[in-house]
């Protein structure tokens, strides 16, 4: 996927990736996945019109019932969280 990112955001988006030790297994479809990485990809890349800094992040979250109250439809439990925190150039 790493190839298809860069061919896709072009030279003025640099892809870092942050990817945490000992990840928990997790049940995922891989095309959703893809796609869903994909799009949010470009919706960062129109969002730095000049170039910028697209960070993809992974890392274990334990959700409690505190927060998971407040969400209609998510359980209690451990998850794998993955992030698309960007930097646009100025």
């Amino acid at each position: 996927m790493s190839e298809l990112l860069r061919r896709t955001l072009g030279e003025q988006v640099g892809i870092e990736t942050v990817l945490a030790g000992g990840l928990w297994q997790t049940h995922a479809d891989p095309n959703q996945l893809e796609s869903t990485i994909l799009n949010l990809a470009v919706n960062a890349r129109d969002a730095m019109p000049n170039g910028g800094k697209l960070t993809i992040e992974t890392s274990n979250s334990h959700l409690d019932r505190r927060y998971t109250d407040l969400q209609a439809e998510v359980a209690p439990g451990q998850y794998v969280s993955l992030a698309l925190p960007t930097a646009a150039s100025a």
